[in-house]
């Protein structure tokens, strides 16, 4: 399979992108961007979107293929669809070049779904910065960007939600305010953007309030609240998470299985075991590998094992 097949597939919409075309794209050089930069101007903007979606996806299963050039021209697209798309396709990516971009694109871009994925783009870049890995100059124009979209009445609460999200990273005296203020909103998205975002301080005074969370009627709270007792890692919230893993939702029922190999302990290998023993495949298959997470955690040199065998 050659790149050249890809990009004249590219430009038909109804050829077939496989996988094995779309791996061509991977890595691409100066003069093969230039090629794939003609291609795209002749692909129809649904056409474009969709194969964003399959790079990315792509990516997920093969960490050896890099579309990172893609995206990057991604950004400057026509198509708010296929500049929205393009953003977690760079989540991994930690170039300072690309944080005038997001910024610009946080605040600034004509389409509220850009502007939100933007804005939730920036939260691995605020990561960055509360670990001492970007200049104070970079680290003070990441706050400076998300307090302003925060503190934008006019701005879509979907785009402030996704600010509030990845602020929470950061030690700043405001964040405890603000995901107080969000937790009490009646919209239950951007309640469950603080939630979310209480995991992700690492602050166990979320504690009560997560745990609380994980009684919510409404489901995707649930699944908040038992996503960020994970992220806290708290060995108190182990019994409450248990039963999760019966939950009527199955993302919650996922959420909880993960939760408890992120957390590890004795109590929680005990439940995952159990799990591997489910009459549901997937959830065994989860419960394995969360079990296998726990293990490594709690017995990072294998004791376990040979204690067992």
């Amino acid at each position: 399979m050659t790149i050249q097949q890809c990009f004249d597939a590219l430009r038909a919409s109804d050829a077939q992108l496989t996988a094995t075309m779309l791996a061509t794209l991977s890595g691409l050089g100066p003069e093969e961007m230039q090629e794939f930069k003609d291609a795209w101007a002749d692909a129809a903007p649904e056409r474009r979107a969709k194969t964003i979606a399959q790079l990315i996806d792509l990516a997920e299963d093969n960490v050896e293929l890099e579309f990172s050039c893609v995206y990057r021209y991604a950004l400057e697209d026509d198509e708010a669809e296929v500049r929205a798309s393009a953003i977690p396709g760079l989540w991994e990516c930690e170039e300072r070049s690309l944080l005038t971009p997001l910024i610009r694109m946080a605040q600034f871009d004509s389409a509220e779904d850009v502007r939100a994925a933007a804005a939730q783009g920036l939260g691995r870049f605020a990561l960055l910065a509360e670990t001492g890995r970007l200049i104070k100059r970079d680290a003070r124009r990441i706050t400076d960007t998300l307090l302003s979209i925060i503190g934008n009445d006019e701005e879509e609460w979907n785009v402030r939600r996704r600010a509030i999200e990845s602020i929470a990273a950061m030690s700043l005296p405001e964040v405890e305010q603000i995901i107080r203020d969000a937790y009490a909103h009646s919209d239950d998205l951007v309640k469950g953007s603080a939630l979310f975002a209480m995991g992700r301080t690492c602050n166990a005074k979320w504690l009560p309030t997560l745990l609380a969370g994980i009684d919510s009627r409404v489901p995707e709270l649930r699944y908040e609240s038992v996503v960020a007792l994970g992220e806290l890692g708290e060995q108190e919230a182990v019994t409450y998470i248990i039963p999760l893993i019966a939950d009527g939702d199955a993302q919650v029922q996922e959420a909880a299985i993960h939760s408890l190999g992120k957390i590890g302990g004795a109590i929680a290998r005990k439940a995952l075991e159990q799990a591997m023993r489910s009459q549901d495949a997937g959830i065994a298959d989860l419960a394995q590998d969360s079990f296998e997470l726990a293990q490594a955690k709690d017995d990072p040199l294998g004791e376990y094992d040979r204690r067992r065998n």
